[in-house]
């Protein structure tokens, strides 16, 4: 029963008039308004409401800092239950606490609405949050004489770290609707835009006399690591979670089956295994390296000095100094990374003629669209071969296509 009645308690004074009705749940709910005008709007709003299946209790609305705790519970459970990446889990909690908890933490969740959700959208495609402004701030102090290269770099957040923040924020709202704490979804449907790969820079690829170099002035078994993802093109973390069960040294090849990632073993990032080819000489160096290999329960082919994984936090600093010994100081190369050194093993194997879909595959790539979009700058210019093949086409005999019957007599 729905009915709208002036309340004769003398503690509702100031809010005399309440509009009274049943709940989803069964139950007569109270709501009190300053006027009689007020109270039938809310029961006609609240009827509706029901109606739908979209109430929601007010007493029972939450802030939204405590509704991104219980997310980020059920995630870490995930994460125990060896149901969540490590790197994955890593961006939930720092997207939580950059990005959703400055913004939305102590509003209450009732209140949160898509147009919050559309001007934290605009601000982070336009201002980075003030957290991700000290930490860049706190980076460049620490890169001297790279700084200027550094800040060259700075800006917003981009469509790809949007795009990732709304989707868990849309996730969030998801769960909450899905336990009545709100109507809706209000973050549904909002996207960063269009989030396009970047073909990697040309100048920040090592050239091959760049490459000897790095090599010549590196040795044992760091020497290998380069080595390793110079000629592989293998990640990171794929890298460091290799087992000497994984490398065929008399097949001339090692199996690529899982990845390091935060201390943990993982899946690699495509969850797909697959097959690279190792030269003769890799094989030769590797047949050595594995008698001198420290032996560790694993078996591991790159561990630590303690005998677990070696540390990743370690291979960046290595890398700067080993540049710096190579005497190589193009100022395109400053932040020269880790990573980099795959896009070194992908240009130059396309340069060299190795078609895209077997580069592709041996990267480990989702489709050889990303390869392509990614190393774009290294594909040869093919339009010319795409026309002499279009002429060669049926025996390349083009006289049968020509419409005689429109030639002059």
């Amino acid at each position: 029963v729905m009915s709208v009645y002036k309340s004769a308690d003398p503690r509702r004074a100031a809010s005399p008039w309440a509009a009274s009705f049943v709940g989803p749940d069964g139950r007569r709910k109270l709501r009190y308004c300053a006027t009689r005008k007020a109270a039938e709007q809310l029961l006609a709003a609240a009827q509706v409401a029901v109606s739908r299946g979209e109430y929601v209790n007010p007493s029972q609305s939450r802030t939204v800092g405590e509704v991104l705790d219980d997310w980020l519970g059920a995630r870490r459970a995930d994460f125990a239950a060896g149901n969540l990446k490590p790197a994955t889990a890593r961006d939930y909690e720092a997207i939580v606490a950059i990005y959703l908890r400055p913004a939305f933490g102590s509003l209450r969740l009732r209140d949160l609405s898509r147009e919050h959700v559309e001007r934290l959208r605009s601000r982070l495609l336009t201002d980075p949050p003030e957290a991700i402004q000290q930490a860049r701030a706190a980076g460049l102090a620490k890169r001297g004489g790279e700084a200027a290269a550094w800040r060259a770099r700075l800006g917003a957040v981009g469509a790809r770290t949007t795009g990732k923040v709304l989707r868990v924020l849309g996730a969030v709202l998801e769960e909450a609707a899905r336990r009545g704490q709100v109507p809706r979804n209000v973050a549904r449907g909002i996207s960063a835009g269009a989030q396009q790969l970047t073909s990697v820079d040309a100048a920040r690829v090592l050239a091959a006399p760049e490459v000897a170099r790095l090599l010549d002035r590196t040795d044992g078994q760091f020497r290998l690591m380069l080595a390793m993802a110079l000629r592989t093109g293998i990640r990171q973390g794929e890298m460091l979670a290799l087992h000497w069960a994984d490398v065929d040294l008399d097949g001339q090849r090692l199996h690529v089956r899982r990845s390091l990632s935060g201390g943990a073993i993982t899946t690699t990032k495509t969850r797909q295994t697959r097959v690279v080819p190792l030269a003769p000489d890799q094989v030769r160096d590797l047949r050595a390296w594995k008698l001198a290999c420290p032996v560790t329960e694993a078996r591991l082919v790159f561990p630590g000095t303690a005998g677990g994984f070696y540390p990743a936090c370690m291979l960046p600093k290595l890398l700067r100094r080993a540049i710096r010994r190579a005497g190589i100081s193009r100022p395109e190369l400053a932040g020269f990374r880790w990573h980099d050194l795959r896009h070194c093993f992908a240009s130059h194997a396309l340069a060299a003629g190795l078609p895209l879909v077997d580069v592709s595959r041996l990267l480990g790539h989702s489709s050889p669209m990303v390869t392509a979009t990614v190393y774009s700058h290294v594909l040869p210019d093919q339009e010319g071969a795409r026309r002499a093949a279009l002429a060669s086409l049926y025996g390349g005999n083009c006289k049968h296509f020509v419409n005689t019957a429109s030639q002059p007599a």
